[in-house]
């Protein structure tokens, strides 16, 4: 028999005038116990002296696959109670609870009893296994919190050890305070602070990207500051940290422990991966994957991956289109669980691209653009060729650009600036082009173009063919 493991949150609203909840049980949505109830039941009793708090809680189901609409993990109460079942093989594990801006993990197992005390805009959690709940909720209250990022990873990874140690340390005091906590909890909170660690290793916050005055996105994390940096050490940074390590099939619930494997398979495990989000790349991390992973945990890192190329609008090309298109195909054929993949095409289906047959929409051809020469022109003019076309995205900082085998003497070359180079290239290129706004350039936003130099090739009907960062020669 299959035994399902449900959590069922009941809400107590208790007036500050001192009302007995007995007055108020009248108001609480009858719950079908006797058909839910058995050993793996958890039951979650929320007591508040705020009458509209039921409005509020939320919690997010790490099991699910999410995008960047996250509203699929997120479990709403309605009708003051709300039940939420697990597979019979279910194990303890972490659950974020957000009380309006209030986040705090707690730590569930099969059959707990518990109940949530909001009182005065305080929590307090008391249960089955108090001191296990509660452990979050304390270790929040030390203040050890990841700090911004502040221009130097050493600095910065010098504060995150220390803030890790201070930790772990914590967890072994809380331990010693506290010896009915299970073993198992201490292994699983100390892989959740570990894998929280190398989370904001590789997601730190405060840095901004290259283009606009807006922060990192969490696909590029540390690299979209060091990406092609030779003065950045990862093994140094990232403590040589091995793939082994995150073999551990159990922690296919932890979102620390699945967001920092996805980066670090594209960023550090597969060496030499410097253009990003080309095609080379692609292959590079699909074929990474399949030899290392298997099970739940591929089918998530797969997901990843295509959802990750996806928002990266690698598919706006055609020859890109179809390599991810085939992926997802053979993906979606062999996966048992079509909810992933369902997702996946949902994102490909919003292509702009493949609706215009790959061409460039007329707000990016019309957009302005300045010659070498000073001559104000559109975007569309340099594109009236009846070759294949080769459009080079750069600027002063992308020294060398290397553009062996990018293209042959049957296509035209054209360089783009972002903004107005400096004299020297004026003196040693007799032909370029430079944007005129490339702050709000919707050149850049419709190509997505993320990092520098970049590439794109059109052909003669000035159809998107292929796009991809180029790599820069060091000198």
């Amino acid at each position: 028999m299959n035994t399902k493991l449900y959590v069922i949150i009941i809400i107590l609203a208790i007036g500050l005038s001192g009302i007995s909840c007995s007055k108020h049980q009248k108001n609480i949505a009858s719950i079908p116990v006797t058909n839910v109830l058995d050993s793996s039941t958890v039951i979650i009793k929320v007591i508040t002296d705020n009458p509209n708090i039921k409005d509020k809680i939320v919690i997010l189901n790490e099991k699910k696959f999410y995008t960047a609409n996250q509203k699929n993990l997120v479990e709403k109460l309605e009708n003051n109670n709300q039940t939420i079942s697990y597979s019979k093989d279910q194990k303890a594990e972490f659950k974020e609870i957000r009380i309006g801006k209030k986040r705090f993990f707690v730590y569930i197992t099969p059959g707990d009893k518990l109940t949530l005390n909001i009182k005065h805009d305080s929590i307090n959690l008391y249960g089955t296994h108090t001191a296990e709940y509660n452990f979050f909720i304390e270790l929040k209250r030390k203040n050890l919190i990841p700090p911004n990022f502040n221009k130097n990873s050493k600095v910065y990874k010098t504060i995150l050890d220390s803030i890790y140690e201070k930790q772990i340390t914590f967890l072994n005091n809380y331990h010693l305070k506290h010896p009915e906590i299970s073993k198992t909890f201490l292994d699983d909170t100390n892989n959740e602070l570990l894998f929280q660690y190398y989370y904001y290793l590789c997601f730190p916050r405060g840095i901004k990207n290259f283009l606009k005055n807006q922060y990192l996105s969490h696909l590029d994390g540390i690299y979209s500051k060091y990406r092609n940096n030779s003065a950045f050490e990862a093994d140094e940074y990232f403590n040589s940290i091995d793939v082994s390590l995150f073999k551990n099939k159990n922690l296919i619930n932890s979102r620390h422990f699945k967001q920092a494997l996805s980066f670090l398979i594209r960023f550090y495990f597969i060496k030499n991966n410097t253009t990003y989000y080309s095609k080379e790349s692609f292959l590079n991390e699909k074929k990474y994957i399949d030899a290392n992973f298997s099970d739940d945990l591929h089918s998530y890192l797969i997901g990843r991956f295509l959802i990750s190329y996806s928002y990266k609008k690698f598919h706006n090309s055609l020859d890109n289109y179809q390599l991810l298109k085939q992926t997802l195909d053979n993906f979606n054929q062999n996966s048992t669980d079509k909810t992933i993949p369902k997702l996946v095409y949902e994102v490909l289906s919003k292509n702009d691209f493949k609706k215009n047959n790959f061409k460039l929409p007329k707000d990016v051809t019309t957009e302005k653009i300045i010659s070498s020469k000073g001559d104000t022109l559109s975007f569309g003019d340099i594109l009236n060729s009846k070759r294949i076309i080769k459009i080079v995205f750069t600027n002063d900082n992308s020294k060398n650009i290397n553009l062996d085998n990018s293209y042959s003497k049957t296509e035209s070359l054209i360089t783009v600036y972002l903004n107005k180079p400096n004299e020297n290239t004026f003196k040693n290129k007799s032909d370029f082009f430079y944007l005129v706004t490339p702050y709000n350039s919707k050149i850049i936003k419709y190509l997505q173009i993320f990092s520098l130099p970049y590439i794109i090739t059109l052909d003669k009907n000035n159809r998107l063919l292929s796009k991809e960062p180029l790599p820069s020669v060091k000198k």
